[in-house]
């Protein structure tokens, strides 16, 4: 019923819980790119109601890509 009201896109909601569970470590690790991903996370969940479903899947990669793996690589090469 709660994704019939976003007309089944699940992609936002998972970007905002996403974006959360982010922003949370990165204030809990006090690591600023974990942090700026979580935000980024958040802002590619409300960029991505104005696309289609081919443009979303694109800006996913997009926030995924520098949400997740450069903030870790950058956690990683923090930790050495």
């Amino acid at each position: 019923v709660f994704l019939k009201e976003f007309n089944y896109r699940a992609i936002q909601l998972i970007f905002v819980l996403t974006g959360n569970a982010t922003f949370i470590s990165g204030v809990v690790l006090k690591f600023r790119p974990v942090l700026i991903g979580g935000i980024l996370f958040w802002i590619g969940s409300i960029i991505t109601f104005y696309f289609s479903i081919e443009y979303q899947l694109l800006i996913s990669m997009a926030v995924i890509i520098f949400g997740y793996l450069v903030p870790g690589y950058l956690l990683n090469k923090k930790k050495d």
